[in-house]
C-alpha cells in the first residue's frame, strides 16, 4: 500500500468518525495534502430531499492532529437542477 493511499484512509476514518456525531454513514471524500498544514475532506450526510445533501469540510491539523468539523453546508446551487432550500 502507498503512503498516499494510507493516509487517504486515515483522513477518511477520522473525519467519518467526527462526522458520525451528525450522521450515521457520513460520505468522506479526502483530499490529503490539500491545504499546506492540513490534510482536508468534504464529508457528505444521507440526501435530505432530491435536491438536498447537507456538506461538512472536515479539516485534520497535520501537526497537532486535531479533526474540526465546519457548520453543515448546502451545496445544491452547485449542482444542476437543483434549487437551493430557503428558511431555517
Amino acid at each position: 500500500m502507498s503512503i498516499k493511499f494510507e493516509r487517504q484512509m486515515e483522513v477518511s476514518s477520522r473525519c467519518g468518525e467526527a462526522a458520525r456525531e451528525t450522521w450515521q454513514n457520513p460520505i468522506v471524500l479526502p483530499d490529503v495534502g490539500g491545504v499546506p498544514g492540513y490534510d482536508v475532506a468534504v464529508v457528505a450526510g444521507p440526501r435530505l430531499t432530491d435536491a438536498y445533501r447537507p456538506v461538512l469540510v472536515c479539516l485534520i491539523n497535520t501537526e497537532t492532529g486535531v479533526v474540526t468539523l465546519s457548520k453543515g453546508f448546502d451545496i445544491s446551487p452547485l449542482l444542476p437542477g437543483a434549487h437551493a432550500l430557503t428558511g431555517e
